[in-house]
């Protein structure tokens, strides 16, 4: 059961598909494989390796620093995948092209010259994120190399903006932020999960068991602000929830934990498998799902699945931004370390996580669904002049 960014890409290809043929290029080389999904009439993947490989600071030398016409969208730009691309496009003859994510900028003149639409799919502000990260940078050094990242990211997402016909962003809230930073209008399409997927944990869940709660917080570890949580859950927030429940235990589940995660542990009671196959077990074997998160853009698409997996969720405010929910009916609310292990120990009490679990899955069902994407995709088309085939 993948998650972030591909879940948000698989959902919204789901539903353009309901509205007529589609097609998928993958720029990120992987194996050869079948089609998922029989209403996809191309399928394809770049012969070249071509997306960035983050270490652990996610920047990698700062080489890009000298050249003022460096744009992010580089890292995802290769001139043999850009000629792949371009017989793909003049195989399949799209009426619209949709970017899935400003580092795709740099494939945008090809696009434009087979579609007549081309959409970006903002899964994120870039721009705020990166002064986030910024901000949240400890080293003065690499605050400035950050500062420069994040100028290089506001140039491109600005001329970016001005060349699409039409932006997606997953919020109210990056609707709003987007159009404050740039004066760009935007079409919401909200993040969603196959709900009924997770019938079986849903209908499976129980009450907190005795013997301690089982904490997760899973994610793309790679990703600084998920590196920088899950580090804030294993020097703060679990020290602390094991004072009031001494046999409570955290795994740490998702890809690439580094050596800032995994040399954080100590004696503490933590998993850490790494990539995994499918969350799902994770998801149906914990408690409480914690999301600490202090730093980021879009919704998380974690916290969807722990509402429909009847999850319970205790979450900084930052963790659900954007999703609507409202605390103490659909999450339990925390910002310090204090607040995440009172949280955990509210949540023993009988009667409370079920409360929750009722509230978030009829939540998510209503506005995070198939469903509700499907919805949005058709009225965002029809305001880009685009014909269902």
């Amino acid at each position: 059961m993948e998650m972030g960014p591909d879940f948000r890409t698989w959902m919204i290809i789901a539903a353009a598909a309901e509205l007529g043929p589609v097609g998928v290029f993958g720029v990120a080389h992987r194996p050869a494989e079948v089609s998922p999904d029989a209403r996809i009439g191309s399928w394809s993947t770049a012969s070249q390796q071509t997306a960035i490989v983050h270490n652990a600071r996610g920047l990698d030398d700062g080489s890009w620093v000298k050249d003022p016409d460096w744009r992010p969208s580089a890292w995802y730009h290769h001139p043999a995948v850009a000629v792949e691309l371009e017989e793909a496009m003049a195989a399949f003859e799209p009426d619209v092209v949709i970017l899935e994510q400003l580092g795709l900028a740099g494939y945008l003149p090809l696009a434009r010259s087979h579609a007549e639409v081309v959409i970006l799919n903002n899964h994120n502000v870039e721009t705020d994120l990166q002064r986030q990260l910024e901000e949240a940078e400890s080293s003065p050094v690499a605050r400035m190399v950050r500062r420069q990242f994040t100028i290089r990211t506001e140039l491109l997402e600005r001329e970016t903006l001005a060349q699409v016909d039409q932006v997606w962003v997953c919020s109210d809230t990056d609707r709003d932020l987007l159009s404050g930073l740039f004066g760009v209008p935007s079409q919401v399409v909200p993040n969603a999960i196959p709900v009924g997927d997770y019938d079986d944990a849903f209908g499976a869940r129980s009450e907190q068991a005795a013997e301690g709660p089982r904490l997760v917080f899973p994610a793309q570890f790679a990703y600084l602000p998920n590196e920088n949580a899950a580090r804030f859950l294993l020097l703060d927030v679990l020290p602390a929830v094991l004072v009031r429940q001494p046999r409570a235990t955290l795994a740490l589940p998702g890809r690439d934990p580094g050596l800032r995660i995994t040399g954080s542990v100590g004696g503490l009671p933590v998993t850490i498998p790494g990539a995994v196959a499918s969350m799902e077990p994770y998801l149906r074997d914990a408690d409480v799902m914690l999301i600490p998160l202090r730093e980021g853009s879009g919704t998380r698409l974690k916290a969807l699945e722990a509402f429909a997996s009847g999850l319970p969720v205790i979450s900084t405010a930052k963790g659900v931004e954007g999703l609507g929910v409202q605390p103490d009916v659909h999450y339990l609310a925390a910002e310090t370390a204090d607040e995440f292990a009172f949280a955990t120990l509210q949540l023993s009490e009988p009667g409370v996580g079920m409360a929750l679990r009722a509230a978030a899955r009829a939540f998510v069902e209503e506005r995070h669904s198939l469903r509700a994407v499907s919805k949005a995709v058709s009225v965002a088309l029809a305001a880009a002049s685009v014909r269902p085939s």
